[in-house]
């Protein structure tokens, strides 16, 4: 046992993606920092399928902070060449949709293609090997690094907080930064969590990772296969039901990757699927089995490692620090792993917690941090939880009815590519002038990783197609009704671009070709109301070009 505790800076308490990345910033900028795992890397961790912003966010995180390799996680060929050969390639965002007892309807489905971008196709992170990589990579700055460490307990003082190990060692830390998750010991401590959770999403998942995935593609006749550049395995499939959906999501799909494994996981909605004393296995199973189309394509596969099995995802924090300690996002809450909504906000909020914490350490007078630095925090975190709430609730309304459903995921998916194209610009306005400043909005408190981005055009949009989905919840209108309802208040919206045939229920399939592409850009920027030509479309597409992979 060591009588005196030992000093840090920063330490930062789990080595996922945030401790991780926050732990390289802040030994990047000179700060002595330890990470401390209760584990030990490398690890196996979910949390895989990366969205166009995501990829983005780990780029702005990188130019922001100067953490150059950050970086390559902005691509999958960039993962696949300087980090490890095991990452999957996202070009395809598509969606199933099934009925029990039934083979999928081919005209029941979605497949976004993006337009061919610059910074590189997305990724399908295998986090064994990139949460390592950003382990070593906080390490290769000057952070120590403790595995196998479990803590017991935490006392604050009025300068700095002593942890205490099971071991009987203390290490004191300036700031404390809580990374873990659902789980954290240290939010327990501190009175943090919040008993019940306000969160309204209700929802438990079953996963693990298993070789010998099939091809969906391979399973249909030509005739049935979607009429775009890509297909299914190019990307994350999400097969929808009523009560849940399913996430199948490879790593070898491309030339570049040597791991031929998939991540497959169920999410179940509590409230059409209460916890169970099954197996994890016999349950996961048990729905697999209800759907023809997804045994088909599970039919042969093997688990390579247990499966995993769930209580309630759902978890919040009614504050985000306290003293001298901060809470990640993953720390404070979670919501659901549906649209990969947790490494969005995980990125947003660290984006933003960076500033605060390396001003803090840069500027240390004593005493517990800046009060308005914090509320701003805690505003960001309250915002990004609750809206995911939301965001998650609707879509499980929504996938009671195909119709239903069918009209609400052409709102988010719109929604999601207004709020990317509005951080492109930041990005492409720091690639032209080189002047951190254009960063100052993203650490806002209102950025487009929320449901919609920060416009009130957008806003009403979605606001107002939200009533008609409560009208269906409150049984005032049937799903049809609701449906017809969302389409043509999307057609009508001056907010989306036209090109995109709203209001038609069997056009489906999103391929945005180079033709598209220069339709989109040119509504952007003639056509489009002026608050989304100024704040999305004015910028130079060729700035990209510098960061080109």
């Amino acid at each position: 046992m060591k009588s005196t505790p030992q000093t840090y800076d920063l330490a930062i308490v789990g080595t996922g993606l945030s401790g991780s990345i926050m732990g390289a910033i802040a030994a990047r900028h000179g700060y002595r920092v330890l990470l401390i795992e209760r584990g030990q890397h490398p690890r196996f961790a979910i949390g895989e399928s990366v969205l166009p912003k995501g990829s983005l966010w780990f780029r702005l995180l990188a130019a922001r902070y100067d953490v150059p390799e950050l970086e390559y996680f902005g691509s999958a060929k960039l993962i696949c060449r300087h980090v490890a050969p095991t990452t999957g390639r996202k070009i395809v965002n598509g969606f199933l949709y099934h009925r029990s007892d039934e083979r999928q309807r081919p005209e029941e489905a979605h497949v976004f293609v993006p337009g061919q971008n610059p910074l590189g196709w997305d990724s399908h992170l295998f986090r064994a090997d990139t949460d390592d990589y950003l382990v070593r990579l906080a390490q290769s700055y000057g952070a120590e690094y403790r595995d196998r460490t479990e803590l017991v307990g935490i006392d604050m003082g009025r300068t700095s907080s002593v942890l205490t190990t099971a071991d009987g060692d203390k290490i004191r830390a300036r700031y404390v930064l809580d990374a873990t998750g659902g789980r954290s010991p240290i939010a327990e401590w501190l009175g943090l969590r919040e008993t019940p959770t306000r969160c309204k999403t209700r929802s438990r998942s079953i996963f693990t990772h298993m070789s010998g995935v099939r091809d969906f593609g391979e399973l249909l006749r030509v005739a049935d296969r979607p009429p775009t550049r890509y297909g299914w395995r190019d990307g994350t499939m999400q097969h929808v039901f009523a009560g849940g959906w399913f996430w199948i999501i490879p790593f070898g799909n491309h030339g570049d990757s040597q791991n031929q494994l998939c991540s497959v996981g169920v999410v179940l909605d509590g409230a059409r699927h209460p916890s169970s004393n099954m197996s994890a296995e016999r349950e996961f199973y048990l729905h697999v089995n209800r759907f023809p189309s997804i045994a088909a394509q599970l039919q042969g596969a093997k688990a390579v490692r247990p499966f995993i099995k769930t209580g309630r995802l759902q978890y919040s924090a009614h504050s985000s620090a306290l003293g001298r300690v901060l809470l990640t996002a993953n720390a404070y809450g979670f919501i659901d792993p549906l649209h990969s909504r947790g490494i969005l906000c995980t990125h947003e909020h660290l984006f933003s917690l960076a500033d605060v914490l390396l001003s803090a350490l840069k500027d240390d007078g004593g005493g517990d941090l800046a009060p308005e630095p914090v509320a701003a925090l805690d505003r960001q975190q309250a915002r990004l939880l609750d809206f995911c709430d939301r965001h998650t609730r609707n879509f499980y309304t929504s996938f009671a009815h195909y119709p239903l459903w069918n009209a609400w995921l052409r709102l988010h998916v719109m929604n999601e590519f207004l709020g990317y194209m509005a951080m492109v610009r930041r990005y492409a306005l720091y690639l032209e002038h080189r002047d951190p400043a254009v960063f100052g909005e993203l650490g806002g408190e209102s950025f487009p990783s929320s449901i919609v981005p920060n416009f009130a055009g957008l806003s009403q949009t979605y606001d107002r197609a939200e009533t008609f989905l409560d009208r269906y919840r409150q049984g005032t209108w049937d799903a049809e009704t609701a449906a017809g309802a969302i389409l043509t208040h999307l057609s009508e919206s001056e907010y989306l671009p036209p090109m995109f045939d709203w209001s038609r229920p069997a056009h489906n399939h999103i391929d945005t070709t180079a033709e598209r592409s220069k339709m989109i850009a040119h509504w952007g920027r003639q056509q489009a109301p002026a608050d989304l030509r100024q704040h999305i479309f004015a910028f130079s597409p060729s700035a990209l070009e510098r960061a080109k992979v």
